[in-house]
């Protein structure tokens, strides 16, 4: 696909399209008119109103009959109209009437002559010449007013770069990239594994009921390998790349920088999100239950437990920008992430409300029983000890044969098991004794 550099965003306009060749019955095209920050595959976006060869008009990802099939010497002629807020094709001079009613959002966005071949040679006419001799209440591009006329993402798009998006589920990260479209990452691509999740449609609860069990799992075990194949071929493609995803750990981050080579992509950037716990809770309640954002409870502690703050000397990143510079300090943050874990999970802290309990007394539980050296080194003197040093404080000699029968014997409730411990723990007992007899 490939995207002009100028575009109008008032006014109305025309451009013409000339199909010069057709490789084969597989070969096809799609052409129109796109925003600045929608996919090169004009059509398979919101932001992309596109005319197949198939004859059919195509936007969203979605098709419908339009028009009749384009083939090799046709000349398609594409109309921008910002006073009906519409888009609409002719054929060799026949008019096909509005394909596409603009929404009031898209009016104020710049939208640029956009072509999606596949085994097709085209020749564009923005006014050299006329092929159809239309025109009416419409211009050539080339004729375009100043006012109406913006230049839009050119072939060299400046130093190749990767960032990455860094915090919590609800953080605020992907909104904030489509607020900070129209500027600083207007020209970049962005990556993230939701966006793959879309594309298997799976990414809702609704999504994923539809489907046999079977394709489900294999489906959620494809997404990931998807998006890792992603990774790698963008790090083969030089550009500006956005990685909307967590990225909380450093080993996380570490593998997807990985995939961009330093010596392509120099500039390597992390945003950051810390919001508070409040702020997080109370934008996941705001989301109905089907939403594509939902994360469980267990898989939202594992993320809060592992983040770590990125560091620029360790990580390789040029530049390290956090947003939620009103939540405080980003370690007083830190540590208010990890220790509301360690509440969570001893039952301290409520994880359906993030709100603090009072600190309760743990209960009481015994450690476990010591091992036959360390209970008789440290514990205090048995009966049968006490008995061995006073019978042997009596005689300087050595403890008789009656004093050692007396302290095994065993009584005649006693298992074989405790008159064997209790033998052992007499001979324990006077050869202390005897050692310590002066």
């Amino acid at each position: 696909g490939a995207r002009a550099t100028v575009g109008v965003h008032q006014g109305n306009y025309m451009f013409d399209l000339e199909i010069l060749s057709v490789q084969d019955e597989h070969s096809g095209c799609v052409v129109g008119w796109s925003a600045s920050s929608s996919s090169l595959r004009l059509g398979s976006d919101d932001l992309g109103f596109g005319y197949d060869s198939r004859g059919c008009k195509t936007s969203g990802g979605f098709s419908q009959s339009y028009g009749s099939p384009i083939g090799k010497g046709d000349v398609i002629t594409c109309f921008f109209n910002s006073t009906s807020r519409s888009i609409s094709y002719s054929k060799n001079g026949q008019y096909y009437g509005t394909a596409f009613a603009i929404s009031p959002e898209l009016m104020g966005r710049t939208m640029y002559p956009h072509i999606y071949l596949r085994g097709v040679r085209v020749k564009a006419n923005f006014g050299e010449r006329s092929l159809t001799q239309q025109g009416g209440p419409y211009r050539y591009l080339n004729d375009a007013l100043p006012t109406e006329v913006a230049l839009g993402p050119s072939k060299v798009v400046g130093p190749n770069s990767v960032t990455l998006m860094v915090g919590l589920p609800y953080s605020g990260k992907t909104k904030w990239i489509n607020d900070s479209a129209q500027g600083v990452f207007e020209r970049s691509t962005v990556l993230s594994l939701e966006n793959v999740r879309k594309r298997l449609r799976i990414s809702t609860e609704r999504e994923r009921k539809a489907l046999p069990s079977h394709r489900l799992n294999l489906l959620i075990v494809s997404a990931p390998r998807a998006f890792a194949h992603l990774l790698l071929i963008a790090g083969g493609r030089p550009g500006k790349y956005v990685i909307d995803d967590r990225n909380v750990s450093k080993k996380e981050r570490a593998k997807i920088l990985s995939n961009f080579p330093v010596e392509t992509f120099k500039k390597r950037e992390a945003v950051v999100f810390m919001p508070t716990l409040r702020t997080l809770q109370e934008r996941s309640n705001s989301l109905p239950e089907d939403a594509e954002q939902q994360v469980s409870m267990d898989t939202f502690l594992q993320y809060q437990e592992s983040f770590e703050l990125p560091d620029a000397p360790s990580e390789g990143f040029t530049n390290i920008e956090y947003v939620d510079k009103v939540s405080g300090d980003p370690l007083s943050m830190l540590f208010r992430y990890h220790s509301a874990v360690k509440d969570t999970r001893l039952g301290l802290r409520s994880p359906a409300t993030f709100n603090p309990r009072p600190r309760v007394p743990l209960p009481f539980v015994p450690p476990p029983a010591p091992s036959f050296a360390s209970r008789h080194a440290s514990a205090p003197p048995s009966d049968a000890y006490t008995a061995a040093s006073t019978s042997s404080s009596s005689s300087s000699s050595s403890p008789s044969s009656s004093s050692v029968s007396s302290i095994s014997a065993p009584s005649s409730s006693s298992t074989s098991r405790s008159s064997s411990q209790s033998s052992l723990s007499a001979s324990f007992a006077c050869f202390t004794s005897a050692s310590t007899s002066p």
